[in-house]
């Protein structure tokens, strides 16, 4: 029994052998199964053999086209890796492969020129790195979020960039998945850069607030308006969101229907809509707004929304209006003076017969009775009347006009006294012995239009002529305060009542003065502008029975020098002979101007400053006895610097303001700082040399100790 045990039966060889054939088919091994083949007989294998070799062949040659497809399917994997690669790369955005801890494995040539990043060092690029401090953390939240729920937005996100610059992005986070359990350990991410166009919208947005530019958003279904917060304003508004009746019912009453009428035309005809209106606020202020916007329609062409903007031209429009009014008003007076000119020469024609026959009658010796010849008299005041009321009425026509043409400079009081007294007494008509006395003053210049002051002074002394009682008496007195010349004219005429005394410079209003004195009512009005426009005053006071007072206020002028050579010529100050002149002057051209000027002057020296800082340092060098000081330097002004130099020193030798400016202001804030004189520009070369005299004069009468500079 034991050996029947251990004999294999033919059935058992023949599986066994089959078994390990197809074994040697299946791994592949040809080499095992022909040894398998070589070693069994046919019987033991049988027929099947020859089928198992044909199963065989075929498993071959499919193993075959397997192997060329997967081989064919890796070249199109690597084609399709290599495209988008290159798609990977030229995206124009900045885009980056990060592992799962947020260090960049691969970035496309956008990222490396957006962050500077050079990856063939090796060294780790973290995400965040380039990300604000503060919102470092929102990077490593959105792996991790893509991770478990795939791609993720990271809305607004502030960049810190290399060269200390900054930006905003949305971050697109996409995780790659790998491996056959799909693990995403990869992650694409796309940054679509906004740093351009917050800065575009900041920067309009910052022009539109400068500009006073409102917004709004009109949604024509809803009618409902957004409105930004300078729209409110402009509206009178306290909130954003508005009802479109609630604006409208803010239009003033007399534009509402015209504005109604813009608004629906743009919805109905076309893309844009402009408008302006007026709007009243609720505290009853007004405002005129310029609307400017555009129509959005749906596909049916009906209108959906509307946008636009808002100017308030509140400003503009009362310019222009207050401009119309100006311009009409100077043609008026255009018309004015070219109805009085043309009506002077009109008058003028007649005229010359009227009083040249009359003189001739007058002057003729032919027998005339008294009636007669008080009647040819008549004749003549009656013409030269007419004459004078055209002159005024053209010369107030003129100053109403502004087309008075002045100008001022120094003007020699004594000379304009005497002459205006002179015309004043031949003028008058009326003879009853009125005496003028002129105070007798040193000579004086005040800053006047030669002409006009002539003009004023003789009707001042005319009227205390005309308005005095008979062998009355006119003085003229002249006092100097300061800066300023007063020439006051006094009378011992009736006076006028107080009350009065305001309406005498009115036009035409000679106070119910009689008809037998020759006047327009035009001569007092006309010397009280002129006087303002020559930078001066004309005032009035009168007493009842004792008489009037006029005082005419002028600024003083520096006396006129007779030439440089009457200067002295050798100067001993204390062994220096020099007067030392220190100009700040930041114009080249002014500055050799008073060199030249001051080269007049034998013992005069200059030295010149081109601003504040430079006169500083060379006055504390060496202190000047004479500071000449442009008003208007750069950076610290003239003033400035005289407040420093009296603060530093705690006083300053004479100094002079030499300005371009001719503004009241700045004449009263040279005198407030203590300057000795203010020459304008043009200098007045006499008026130089003067006061280079008096001061020379002033030093060499000085001790020699106080004459010394330190």
């Amino acid at each position: 029994m034991s050996g029947a045990g251990n004999v294999v039966s033919p059935l058992g060889g023949m599986i066994a052998t089959r078994l390990a054939l197809l074994r040697a088919i299946r791994g592949g091994d040809l080499v095992e199964a022909r040894r398998v083949l070589s070693v069994q007989s046919a019987d033991d294998l049988g027929d099947p053999i020859d089928a198992l070799i044909e199963t065989v062949g075929v498993y071959q040659e499919e193993l075959r086209l397997q192997s060329e497809e997967l081989q064919l399917s890796r070249a199109r994997a690597e084609a399709a890796s290599a495209r988008l690669q290159h798609v990977f790369e030229q995206l124009p955005v900045p885009a980056v492969l990060l592992d799962r801890g947020g260090a960049i494995v691969d970035a496309n040539h956008a990222a490396v020129r957006r962050f500077g990043l050079d990856l063939r060092t090796g060294r780790a690029h973290l995400l965040r790195r380039y990300v604000a401090a503060d919102a470092a953390y929102r990077v490593s939240e959105a792996l991790a979020e893509a991770r478990l729920v795939g791609q993720t937005l990271l809305s607004d996100l502030p960049l810190a960039l290399p060269d200390d610059r900054s930006g905003v992005a949305d971050l697109y986070v996409t995780p790659l998945e790998s491996g056959t359990d799909q693990v995403r350990e990869t992650f694409l991410c796309v940054l679509v850069d906004h740093t351009a166009q917050r800065e575009l919208s900041s920067q309009l947005d910052l022009a539109v607030r400068a500009g006073g530019v409102g917004v709004w958003d009109l949604d024509v279904l809803s009618r409902q308006a957004h409105l930004s917060a300078i729209m409110q304003s402009h509206l009178g508004f306290a909130t954003a969101d508005v009802a479109l009746e609630d604006w409208l019912a803010r239009l003033h009453p007399d534009d509402a229907r015209q504005a109604g009428d813009d608004l629906a035309r743009a919805m109905v005809h076309t893309a844009s809509y402009q408008s302006e209106y007026r709007v009243v606020h609720p505290d009853g202020t007004v405002r005129v707004l310029h609307i400017l916007g555009a129509v959005q329609r749906n596909a049916a062409g009906r209108p959906v929304r509307a946008r636009g903007v808002c100017h308030d031209v509140t400003a503009e429009r009362m310019a222009e209006q207050q401009q119309r009014a100006r311009d009409l008003a100077e043609r008026a007076n255009q018309a004015k003076s070219e109805f009085l000119s043309r009506m002077s020469h009109e008058l003028r024609t007649p005229l010359n017969a009227i009083i040249g026959f009359a003189q001739l009658l007058d002057a003729s010796g032919d027998p005339q009775s008294a009636k007669q010849r008080s009647h040819v008299k008549q004749i003549e005041a009656a013409g030269w009347h007419l004459v004078h009321l055209v002159n005024d009425l053209l010369d107030l026509s003129r100053i109403e006009s502004g087309h008075t043409e002045l100008r001022l400079e120094p003007v020699d009081l004594g000379p304009a006294l005497q002459a205006a007294a002179q015309i004043a007494r031949s003028a008058v008509k009326i003879h009853r012995d009125i005496t003028v006395e002129i105070e007798s003053q040193p000579a004086l210049r005040v800053h006047a239009d030669d002409t006009r002051l002539k003009q004023v002074l003789v009707n001042l002394i005319s009227n205390a002529i005309k308005y005095n009682r008979d062998r009355g008496h006119v003085r003229i007195d002249v006092h100097v305060q300061e800066a300023w010349v007063s020439i006051v004219v006094r009378d011992t005429g009736p006076g006028i009542a107080p009350a009065q005394v305001a309406r005498m410079f009115e036009p035409f209003n000679r106070l119910g003065a009689s008809t037998d004195v020759e006047g327009t009512g035009l001569g007092l009005s006309i010397a009280h502008r002129l006087a303002g426009l020559m930078r001066g005053q004309l005032t009035a006071t009168s007493v009842q029975g004792e008489g009037s007072s006029f005082t005419l206020r002028l600024p003083l002028a520096a006396p006129a020098a007779s030439s440089p050579s009457a200067l002295p010529i050798d100067i001993d100050l204390d062994g220096e002979g020099t007067i030392d002149v220190l100009y700040v002057e930041d114009n080249l051209a002014n500055a050799e101007l008073m060199r030249e000027v001051l080269s007049l002057v034998p013992g005069c020296t200059l030295r010149l400053a081109r601003d504040a800082g430079e006169a500083l340092a060379q006055w504390t060098a060496k202190r000047a006895h004479l500071l000449l000081v442009d008003v208007n330097l750069p950076g610290e002004s003239g003033l400035d610097l005289v407040t420093r130099l009296r603060a530093r020193d705690g006083h300053l030798p004479p100094w002079i303001a030499v300005t371009a400016d001719v503004m009241p202001a700045t004449e009263q804030a040279v005198k407030s700082a203590g300057a000795i004189a203010l020459w304008r520009k043009p200098i007045d070369v006499a008026e130089v040399l003067a006061e280079l005299d008096r001061q020379r004069t002033a030093l060499q009468q000085a001790s020699p100790a106080a004459a010394r500079v330190a």
